[in-house]
């Protein structure tokens, strides 16, 4: 079989790595979970990520942050309405995600500051 070549353009070049840190903390009450999240998102591009769809919920109500727009993101959220939260993330600065699994289903959100997980995952 003959080779063949083509010509081809690099679209996304690679970045060179950036600093990350991993920060595990564990709370006994709720509320001071609440108070360190509200603090972590403050002002940033955020994904919160919780165990089911009612915890999302429950969340995403009590999170109250002036400087951040809190969205819900999960699979009883209508198509419509879940696409709406994407298109506010990629657009806006200011923004936290608060969702079950479903933004990790292949869905490019763009770039983001923070990515917090309310409790561990069920499955790896």
């Amino acid at each position: 079989m003959p080779i063949r070549s083509r010509s081809a353009t690099v679209v996304a070049p690679p970045r060179p790595p950036c600093a990350h840190a991993l920060l595990v903390v564990h709370r006994a009450g709720q509320k001071a979970l609440y108070q360190d999240a509200q603090r972590l998102i403050e002002g940033r591009k955020s994904l919160l990520f919780c165990s089911s769809r009612s915890n999302t919920e429950s969340i995403a109500s009590t999170l109250q942050n002036q400087n951040t727009e809190i969205l819900v993101h999960h699979s009883a959220v209508s198509k419509a309405f879940r696409r709406q939260a994407e298109a506010r993330f990629a657009s806006h600065e200011s923004v936290c995600i608060v969702c079950t699994s479903t933004l990790e289903l292949g869905i490019d959100i763009g770039t983001l500051d923070r990515v917090l997980q309310h409790e561990a995952p069920r499955t790896v």
